[in-house]
């Protein structure tokens, strides 16, 4: 007599987003000739996180192209549109771009195209264990008012990453600090000619509306961007009969998940891989097991 065999959902191994490597570079006014600007090398999850690009440009006009990077994500989406300085400098500006589920590693390059002698600054974000860009807003306030974001609503978990751009000029030192409990991660901000900019990041295990104001001093105003960014939903590991045999199935989008079996839920490390190769069929991973006299359990594990 065959024993029935109980499938569980795809819901363990999920893990909250955070934040990970991160950098900024920059070429002041004047100081390159390059027609690209690239970080330096960084440490990324190898999948399974969000990539944020925001760049601010003296010439508004190089916003041609979305970033690009060595590790094979491509395209780069922009989020919202190019925004520039009104009413101090409308020819220069900002604009956002995400990658919501990039493959990364060791040496993990970002680039962005320019002009050359342009001034131009560009930020890189990583949020571990992201995936869905759940909210976005930008706004910008004038010299004189409170430099508050746009309220970013969340349904769970999220990190949400505060990018700060001021429209100060050369002559003073910029400054630029998050209150919220969010973390100054980055900032640029010396005396010169260049595009300043600052990032915050705050993790946050409920869902919520969330916003962040900036202490410039009172010296500048800013262009604001707030992003939120959650984990993506697990997917459901589905199960059909077919004959004597069990057939375990999951969508190929899903991300990176291994399918683990074991034959006893009481024992905590009693979970195994499956080590039949799924096979793809209509858009989902497959797997076909032979049904024994002894109950099975399985589950999909994030990798």
């Amino acid at each position: 007599m065959l024993v029935a065999v109980l499938v569980l959902l795809a819901r363990d191994g999920l893990a909250d987003p955070t934040v990970g490597a991160h950098t900024f570079t920059n070429y002041n006014l004047g100081a390159n000739t390059k027609l690209t600007i690239s970080t330096t090398n960084l440490n990324t999850q190898s999948s399974g996180s969000t990539l944020l690009v925001c760049i601010g440009r003296g010439d508004i006009t190089a916003f041609t192209q979305p970033p690009t990077d060595n590790k094979g994500n491509a395209p780069y989406v922009q989020l919202g549109s190019t925004h520039g300085y009104v009413p101090a400098y409308p020819d220069s500006g900002t604009a956002l771009y995400a990658f919501p589920s990039a493959t990364g590693g060791a040496g993990h390059v970002v680039t962005a195209s320019t002009v050359s002698r342009d001034e131009v600054t560009m930020d890189v974000v990583e949020i571990k264990n992201g995936g869905v860009i759940q909210d976005y807003k930008w706004n910008e306030v004038l010299q004189g008012h409170s430099l508050t974001s746009l309220d970013v609503t969340t349904t769970g978990p999220a990190t949400l990453v505060a990018f700060w751009w001021g429209d100060g000029n050369q002559y003073f030192v910029h400054t630029a600090i998050p209150d919220n409990g969010f973390t100054l991660i980055d900032s640029l901000g010396p005396l010169g000619s260049y595009v300043q900019t600052a990032v915050a990041t705050k993790d946050v295990a409920t869902a919520g509306t969330y916003h962040v104001t900036w202490d410039s001093g009172g010296n500048e105003g800013a262009q604001l961007w707030l992003i939120a960014v959650q984990s993506s939903a697990a997917p459901t590991l589905q199960s059909r009969l077919a004959g004597e045999n069990l057939v375990l199935s999951w969508p190929t989008n899903a991300g990176s998940y291994a399918l683990e079996t074991t034959t006893n839920l009481s024992i905590t490390n009693s979970w195994m891989p499956v080590t039949n190769t799924p096979a793809i069929v209509a858009s989902q991973k497959t797997i076909t097991n032979a049904i024994s006299e002894q109950n099975h359990f399985y589950r999909l594990r994030k990798q």
